[in-house]
């Protein structure tokens, strides 16, 4: 009886000992899920942090006591960590307190989402700023427990209607583009006008824009410096990269039609360039057009950009293509030079912005359906199309791109008789030059060197910061020049180099740059921009930093740039 008791207590125990085991091996597994499942979700809570703050709006989660839970960025006077705890009316300025208590009051009473728009000052010396806001109810079950607020300067916005609208107060009906620019002067400024005002629309969204390429491409170069060797995850950060350089170039699209964009200015052989897009043309095109091309003979070189000259080749040829339809037909390609006096130049568009002279000729003619009457007033208009598919932004690129280059374009034809469109450049004087290479990737620096990043938005700053520490270099950063000018005043400041972002020079922003030469003369100075080196420089004499760094910029661009201004 004992010993059947004693079998029975070892079989229990035995029992729950096995149980113990598999219980044990159970927690085990649910903790390592859990510590997987936290370890997850702390890294898309940083990916969704990351978003945020590289967003180029204000962005702000509030309380019901209108206190500031969270910011994004620094854009209203104070870092983001000043500004969390406070009553956001105090970081909003005071001319605009009022609206802003009242809609976030709407909001949170109401439930549902308010706009308003706020002009406000933008201090002395400085133009006005428009900002468009935004307040979100921010819901828990059925009770609103605060809001969300979002704002977005729309000050460039606002000064391109406000352009539109004074040109059309000067005229109750706005004259169509002329055929021919002897019909009258009036014409020609209400295409400039419609020049300027895209052109002021486009520059704002443009710059914005790229700077959200940085952040894309200069942390898709700085994940593949922590990357082992043969990862295969590499190849997709370099796609992320490429396609943020294609993005670029759409931009630059973008700003060709009121002729601001990224252009080099360098001898360019038209011939050459032809001869190099003959097979791509030729694949380009529809099976049933043929493609002649006549090259002029001892065509002298024009002075231009070459990737601007082949996107006006490309969009006039595939112009021409698309003229011909089903039928098919001959697309000829032709160069040569002509001398211009001002009467011929009084058929052209553009026609007032040249002088007389020798102009080089790229012209494209096809046997197509032509340009009817009513739509040759506005074929260079961005969006016009009378393709089901088109986007119209072809021939409106090439208008941008050749008034850059101070240059015409005449448009001939008829319904029945095909189109031609001859592109004038004034001919240049020298032969064309071998643009020179790049002097390839820039291994890390030895030893620490200071340099001083100055830019207004806190994520490129970032970025900057990081590309460089990286790479051996001690930083410091600033949210404007007068911000630099204090650090560089400092006795304990050992700054080597500036990087010196330029959105838009202004008065101030030059004098800034001019006392930071005056305090450290031997400082090394890049200038960097979304816009053009020509185009940034523009506000600049003759003492403007000689370096500059496009706008969106990788790492390794960034760090050779760096490199090879302090070695000078």
């Amino acid at each position: 009886m004992i010993a059947e008791v004693l079998v029975a207590i070892v079989a229990v125990t035995a029992a729950l000992l096995i149980a113990a085991v598999f219980r044990t091996r159970e927690y085990k597994r649910k903790l390592q899920q859990c510590a997987r499942s936290l370890k997850e979700e702390t890294a898309d809570r940083k990916r969704l942090l990351g978003l945020v703050e590289s967003l180029p709006d204000f962005f702000a989660i509030l309380g019901l006591d209108r206190k500031v839970l969270y910011s994004n960025q620094t854009k209203l006077g104070a870092s983001a960590e000043e500004m969390v705890g406070k009553d956001f009316l105090e970081i909003v300025p005071p001319e605009a307190r009022e609206t802003a208590k009242k809609a976030f009051e709407r909001a949170v009473q109401s439930g549902e989402i308010i706009f308003y728009e706020e002009s406000v000052s933008g201090g002395a010396g400085r133009k006005r700023a428009t900002y468009a806001c935004r307040l979100t109810p921010l819901p828990r079950g059925k009770q609103v427990v605060g809001a969300v607020l979002t704002t977005r300067d729309i000050t460039t916005q606002q000064q391109a209607v406000e352009i539109l609208r004074e040109n059309q107060h000067k005229s109750d009906k706005p004259p169509q583009t002329p055929k021919h620019a002897d019909e009258g002067t009036s014409n020609t400024q209400w295409q400039q006008a419609k020049l300027e005002c895209l052109g002021r629309m486009s520059e704002g969204i443009v710059h914005d824009f790229n700077n959200l390429l940085m952040g894309m491409m200069g942390h898709a170069s700085l994940a593949q410096l922590d990357l082992p060797d043969g990862s295969p995850i590499r190849a997709n950060l370099e796609a992320i990269e490429t396609t943020g350089q294609r993005a670029a170039k759409i931009l630059d699209q973008v700003l060709n039609y009121s002729g601001k964009g990224r252009h080099s200015h360098e001898p360019v052989d038209l011939n050459a360039t032809m001869a190099e897009m003959e097979e791509p043309l030729k694949s380009s095109i529809s099976a049933d057009a043929k493609l002649l091309i006549s090259l002029g003979e001892d065509l002298p070189c024009i002075e231009g950009d070459g990737d601007c000259m082949r996107q006006v080749v490309t969009a006039l040829v595939e112009n021409a293509s698309e003229s011909l339809g089903e039928a098919g037909g001959y697309i000829q390609l032709s160069t040569g030079t002509e001398r211009c006096d001002r009467e011929i130049l009084k058929k052209t568009y553009l026609s007032e912005e040249l002088t007389p002279g020798d102009y080089v000729y790229l012209e494209v003619s096809d046997t197509g359906c032509g340009i009817e009457a009513e739509a040759m007033d506005k074929i260079f208009d961005p969006f016009f199309t009378t393709k089901f598919a088109g986007r119209g932004l072809g021939l409106a690129s090439v208008m941008g791109i050749v008034r850059a280059h101070r240059g015409a374009v005449r448009v001939g034809g008829s319904p029945t008789n095909g189109t031609t469109l001859r592109v004038l450049f004034p001919a240049a004087a020298k032969p064309a030059q071998l643009a020179p290479t790049d002097a390839g990737r820039v291994e890390e620096t030895n030893g620490k060197r200071s340099i001083l990043v100055v830019d207004e938005e806190p994520m490129v700053r970032a970025l900057a910061k990081e590309m460089l520490e990286r790479s051996g270099f001690s930083v410091l950063v600033a949210g404007d020049g007068a911000e630099a000018v204090e650090i560089l005043e400092s006795p304990s400041s050992e700054v080597k180099g500036v990087l010196l972002d330029v959105a838009k020079p202004e008065p101030g922003g030059i004098e800034n740059y001019k006392r930071m030469r005056s305090i450290r003369p031997e400082l090394q100075v890049i200038l960097s921009s979304s816009y053009h080196k020509s185009e940034a420089l523009s506000h600049f004499d003759t003492n403007a930093p000689p370096a500059f760094l496009q706008k969106p910029y990788t790492s390794g661009e960034l760090v050779a740039k760096v490199r090879e201004v302090l070695e000078r």
